[in-house]
């Protein structure tokens, strides 16, 4: 199962939130998604999800993220996985762990000499000048729990969003799948043209 939306255009500022929220969210094994979809209920094998903002500027973000399950569970994983996108669930010691992670990493982390040109192309595409780092890092420090969880109100809770399964329909229920949004079957000849 794959969930992807965009819709909110690129903003440097959202830098800073936005990876406090991917780790709070998706990190690693410790993030909100695996704790509640694979640990808690059982509904995965594996799962993931990440808000990405645009390379450039006038580009739109995305959130997107998959989770892999046994096809008889598909339409109770898709249900739990929005809910996890749109009702925000709330721990603050998580946010603490994902602070300290994000700080951690811009403590130690450095741009290699040969990834430099790229990384320098990329600051200039998103209008970013000089090197944005020292005041994302600044504002991470800064950050509180409230901010992160405004920007998941602002940005990712309650958007339309574009559903992809891949799977045997006949070993799950289309039609709860269908009170979560349209269903569009697509075979897989349309997928694969020779």
């Amino acid at each position: 199962v794959f969930i992807e939306f965009g819709g909110v255009p690129f903003l440097a500022t959202l830098r800073s939130t936005a990876d406090l929220y991917n780790d709070y969210f998706a990190g690693g094994m410790s993030g909100i998604v695996f704790q509640e979809l694979r640990e808690a209920r059982a509904l995965a094998y594996s799962t993931f999800a990440r808000y990405d903002l645009a390379e450039r500027l006038g580009d739109q973000n995305v959130m997107w993220g998959y989770i892999g399950c046994q096809v008889d569970k598909t339409p109770e994983a898709v249900n739990a996985f929005i809910g996890l996108m749109d009702l925000r669930p709330e721990s603050p010691e998580r946010f603490a762990e994902a602070k300290k992670s994000i700080i951690n990493h811009y403590r130690v982390a450095k741009v290699g000499f040969r990834d430099m040109p790229g990384v320098i192309r990329t600051w200039e595409r998103q209008g970013l000048s000089p090197d944005p780092r020292k005041e994302r890092f600044a504002e991470i420090q800064l950050s509180e729990f409230p901010t992160m969880l405004n920007f998941q109100k602002e940005h990712i809770q309650n958007r339309p969003k574009l559903i992809s399964i891949l799977g045997d329909t006949s070993k799950f229920d289309l039609n709860s799948l269908s009170q979560i949004g349209k269903v569009i079957s697509v075979p897989i000849e349309a997928l694969f043209k020779p």
